[in-house]
């Protein structure tokens, strides 16, 4: 137990009325954060140490006092994103006729979005709001509920989700959030295609942190519902129109003997080429046992090159 003085004490008790909690919660909560590696292993003096520890549980419990409780459907997952410790869960509520999504940060909370399960509905979770309305943030030592099953095509055919052909991604990406630069993950498309290649790699050590362990997935797939050309370069180079799916590994489980899906993805037109961010894949014809596509493991690790951050305010 951390010893503190009286006005730390003080502070404390304060809090704890505010919070209509008690004090012996919360100096728990005080003696977890003082003690944390993160500022146990700091050089700040005691007593900022102890201000921060207190400034840190003084932000979960308001943000858990400001909690709305919400029951949804767990309908994608997205990979961890390059630029920060940060995981989307998708989901469909009640009432809305788009996915929305949970934020989950840091790198001691990004995995709780797998404990949630795929198909699965929860009740009362409870969550931050952001301020457009329909995205949430996952609060820090909030219990998972147990689940129930109902299933994920069940749940998005409560929701719109254009389906586009293979020859019109590029004129209908995801549209961009609204007053920002950034693609709005929650504008879904679907698009069918044939999988031609499953490749798997760590993302680059020197874009991690020491607890890090991110790695990427990334699908190549070819049309499945238009008749393709080949296209042959001006060095005679042959080559087909395909498309490049990222998605997070834990998907990998809904590829197993996999040929034709549907992917659910956001669409981002990168120097006029779309790539997509997959959150689900519904398999519609599995490949012959003999056939399956094999998960290949890459020596090379990715580079991430910088990107701007998306404000999660």
């Amino acid at each position: 137990m951390v010893e503190i003085n009286q006005f730390v004490q003080d502070k404390i008790q304060n809090l704890a009325d505010k919070l209509n909690i008690t004090y012996e919660e919360l100096k728990l909560q005080f003696d977890t954060q003082y003690d944390s590696e993160f500022l146990a292993t700091s050089e700040l003096p005691d007593t900022m140490r102890q201000s921060a520890a207190f400034n840190i549980i003084s932000n979960i419990n308001v943000a858990q006092s400001n909690a709305v409780g919400i029951s949804f459907v767990v309908v994608g997952v997205s990979n961890i994103k390059f630029n920060r410790p940060t995981r989307d869960l998708f989901v469909v509520t009640k009432g809305k006729k788009k996915v929305s999504r949970i934020v989950f940060s840091g790198l001691d909370n990004v995995n709780k979005a797998l404990e949630f399960k795929l198909g699965y509905m929860y009740k009362d979770v409870k969550v931050k709001q952001f301020y457009n309305g329909s995205d949430y943030s996952f609060l820090k030592g909030v219990e998972i509920p147990e689940g129930q099953e109902v299933g994920v095509m069940k749940a998005l055919k409560l929701v719109n989700i254009p389906h586009v052909t293979f020859d019109k991604v590029t004129q209908l990406p995801s549209l961009v959030s609204a007053g920002s630069t950034f693609t709005d993950v929650t504008d879904w498309r679907i698009i069918t295609g044939v999988i031609q290649s499953v490749i798997s790699g760590n993302v680059k050590k020197k874009d991690r942190g020491p607890q890090d362990d991110r790695r990427w997935t990334r699908v190549n797939i070819i049309s499945a519902d238009t008749f393709q050309d080949i296209v042959i370069g001006t060095d005679g180079k042959v080559s087909m129109q395909e498309y490049t799916c990222w998605m997070d590994e834990s998907l990998l489980k809904l590829l197993t003997n996999s040929s034709i899906c549907n992917f659910y993805a956001s669409v981002e037109i990168q120097k006029g080429v779309p790539v997509l961010t997959v959150y689900y894949v519904d398999t519609l014809v599995r490949a012959p046992s003999s056939n399956h596509i094999i998960v290949q493991s890459s020596d090379d690790e990715l580079v991430i090159g910088d990107e701007e951050e998306e404000d999660l305010s």
